[in-house]
């Protein structure tokens, strides 16, 4: 798994996929947080000369894990909201096809073959 967890932007990816998450609760010290697989890294915001810690290896994400939770949390709502939009839309498409279906059942023109042989009854 890769993690980047941003505190500035508010901004947590995991495995390519970016959602904007609150971040704020970090140590305000923390630029970032990358992991990849079983290692990672925090990075520093620079300190008021503009001199920047060297970034700490980190070797568990057990402390920062709530914030993929909170990522997970946000992907399944985002997931259901979607879900629930695609059928509101696929009912809305569906309520249209049928009246359009029963308009044009109404006016369906007639043919001239249709009307000659009306006309001979």
């Amino acid at each position: 798994m890769r993690v980047s967890i941003i505190r500035e932007d508010n901004s947590v990816t995991v495995d390519g996929v970016a959602l904007a998450i609150d971040c704020t609760d970090l140590w305000a010290m923390i630029h970032a947080i990358q992991w990849k697989d079983n290692e990672g890294e925090i990075e520093f915001v620079p300190d008021a000369d503009g001199r920047r810690m060297a970034n700490l290896k980190i070797y568990a994400m057990t402390q920062f894990q709530y914030l993929v939770d909170r990522f997970n949390i946000e992907r399944e709502r985002l997931h259901v909201e979607a879900e629930k939009k695609k059928r509101a839309d696929e009912e809305k498409t569906r309520e249209v096809s049928e009246e359009v279906a029963a308009i044009q059942s109404i006016r369906k023109p007639k043919t001239i073959d249709q009307v000659r042989s009306k006309g001979k009854k």
